[in-house]
């Protein structure tokens, strides 16, 4: 019985896609009392993990060239995710805006 170890991921392919899951984690706590407390806290924590993600992804991509593709996918993931968690925080945002805005509109 052979066993091929898998080629250790390198360490921006790994914060990539540790940072795109804490994007999405920040992202998460909107169902949580504190997402809605503290929305814009939640969405700059978010925005903040999304744009290391996709930094540490393109370092990642450049550094698996090096390293004959060990962490490729995972750094591409990150960047996927990333851009994805940017997305959605600016959708967020721009209904979070809109809510206020109505508000105001509707008690003035």
């Amino acid at each position: 019985m052979s066993t091929t170890a898998a080629a250790p991921l390198s360490r921006p392919a790994q914060a990539s896609v540790t940072m795109a899951g804490l994007a999405a984690l920040s992202l998460g706590s909107f169902a949580t009392v504190w997402g809605w407390l503290h929305p814009v806290m939640a969405l700059v924590a978010a925005a903040a993990c999304s744009l290391s993600a996709i930094a540490c992804g393109h370092i990642g991509r450049f550094r698996g060239k090096r390293l004959a593709g060990a962490g490729r996918r995972a750094a591409l993931l990150g960047i996927v995710l990333g851009w994805l968690g940017l997305t959605i925080c600016a959708v967020a945002l721009a209904l979070y805006l809109g809510l206020i805005v109505g508000v105001s509109l509707l008690l003035s």
